[in-house]
């Protein structure tokens, strides 16, 4: 799954939390990002196959922590006009700030606990994504701040595995295989 959201605004806080500067490489705080007028979603894929969207976007937000511009944690909430949402934490210890040619700075990491709020996201039927928890990740993109720390045009990207019950039914199979060869050598 992968939730494109486009022209986010993006602010740098330091780590008492008040707007600042960007510390670049080793920025310590955080970057909230919200969106404004001009934030869309302009994308849905389900396994890699674009999604018509039957709703847009009502709000985006998110906070990612950053120590000495490594990711530290945070999370991710995405709701869309029609009520549904996304949203996920950020697992910490994973993804740093790297510059980004010609484009300012980007950022990634892990996401962890993602759940939807239905079995639907902007009028798309979710399947087996629903009711989660999924394992994911984000990218942040096209992060390029004023001196007072803000960008209004950042780009994020948000991803989330897809259970397979396949996997799974091969999962439990693999273990009886394994339970019964035991058995057989005992």
């Amino acid at each position: 799954m992968q939730i494109d959201v486009n022209s986010v605004a993006a602010q740098a806080r330091n780590s008492g939390g008040v707007n600042s500067a960007f510390g670049g490489l080793t920025h310590t705080g955080s970057v909230v990002l919200t969106s404004d007028p001009i934030t869309s979603a302009v994308g849905f894929k389900l396994d890699e196959i674009s999604q018509v969207l039957g709703s847009t976007l009502q709000s985006f937000s998110a906070t990612v922590n950053l120590v000495n511009g490594g990711v530290t944690g945070g999370n991710f909430s995405v709701l869309m006009a029609d009520g549904s949402s996304y949203i996920a934490t950020i697992q910490g210890g994973q993804g740093r700030v790297t510059t980004q040619a010609g484009q300012g700075f980007k950022f990634s990491g892990l996401t962890f606990t993602g759940v939807f709020s239905g079995p639907a996201f902007a009028s798309v039927a979710l399947g087996q994504l629903f009711p989660g928890p999924l394992s994911g990740s984000f990218l942040v993109s096209a992060f390029d701040p004023n001196a007072n720390g803000l960008d209004t045009t950042t780009n994020v990207e948000l991803f989330a595995a897809i259970p397979t019950p396949m996997a799974a039914g091969m999962g439990a199979a693999g273990l009886l295989v394994v339970a019964g060869a035991r058995r057989r050598r005992a």
